[in-house]
């Protein structure tokens, strides 16, 4: 729809000039619509509901009405939303067909995200403050493992480098080569290896008859089909799939001995520090 403007054209006045050059201008499509938000909206994960629901209100409203004249109208349609506060338009520029709108959102909101992302009810500043320290030390502890897993889930083993305030320095002492002296230096560290076993599990549930294990597996696969991921929720003898899968895959982690776990450490420990590739295992 386009507006009109009757005019007198042998009357025509410098009022009536600028009304039909601003109309004109109105009818222009809205080259750049710049719509601030709060930065901790920008930096909230695309696949979080709130996002999702910022993402589809504003392609929505700007999907709809791309005319300048349509400004107050997205900005109307904006303030609808819930989750926004408020919606105002701090700039309009006609002779660029600029727009900038700015949103704010409730302090409620914010903390609401807050409290759900961290997994925890924050109800004063001694809690953040503690929240915000542990989520340090948790921050160190993952980079420093970060790489190892990225390694051990692309290639089955990964290695975490220690880190400087880990390493133990011995004694130095002085060496002797022949006829020449020196000294040494020498330092121990941890180092995190990560390996990744892929470990089966297995369940057989005797259900009774062929023709009832069929129509059991029958529902499985088909549940399969329509949702690979609902087969974990399928309930045989009243608990979870998952449930059972699971334990039966702690069952066998757990069987590994402390003994054998210790001299897989001590094997790797001398592979690593004699600088030895070759290895003998005898498995019985």
């Amino acid at each position: 729809q386009v507006g009109v403007i009757p005019v007198d054209i042998m009357n025509l006045s410098d009022g009536d000039i600028d009304r039909v050059l601003k109309e004109a201008l109105n009818e222009f499509d809205i080259s750049k619509l710049d719509i601030r938000i709060p930065n901790w909206l920008t930096v909230l994960d695309d696949e979080h509901r709130v996002k999702k629901e910022f993402n589809d209100v504003v392609n929505n409203v700007t999907g709809e009405f791309r005319k300048f004249k349509h400004a107050n109208i997205i900005k109307d349609k904006l303030a609808e939303c819930p989750l926004f506060q408020s919606v105002n338009i701090t700039s309009l520029d006609p002779g660029t067909g600029e727009v900038v709108m700015e949103i704010s959102c409730s302090d409620d909101l914010y903390n609401g995200i807050v409290e759900e992302i961290i997994g925890d009810a924050i109800n004063d500043r001694g809690r953040f403050i503690e929240l915000l320290q542990t989520s340090k030390i948790a921050k160190r502890a993952f980079d420093q493992y970060r790489s190892a897993l990225d390694q051990v889930k692309s290639t089955g083993y990964g290695i975490a480098i220690p880190q400087p305030d880990e390493m133990i320095l011995d004694t130095p002492e002085v060496i002797k080569q022949g006829s020449r002296y020196g000294i040494r230096l020498r330092a121990i560290a941890p180092s995190i290896h990560m390996i990744k076993v892929e470990v089966e599990s297995s369940f057989e549930p005797i259900i009774g008859s062929e023709e009832q294990s069929k129509k059991l597996l029958e529902k499985i696969m088909s549940d399969y089909e329509s949702n690979p991921d609902d087969i974990w929720k399928s309930e045989i003898f009243g608990r979870s799939l998952s449930e059972v899968v699971n334990d039966g895959i702690k069952a066998k982690l757990y069987l590994l001995p402390e003994n054998i776990q210790y001299k897989l450490r001590e094997s790797l420990e001398k592979i690593v520090n004699k600088g030895r590739g070759g290895i003998i295992a005898f498995i019985l």
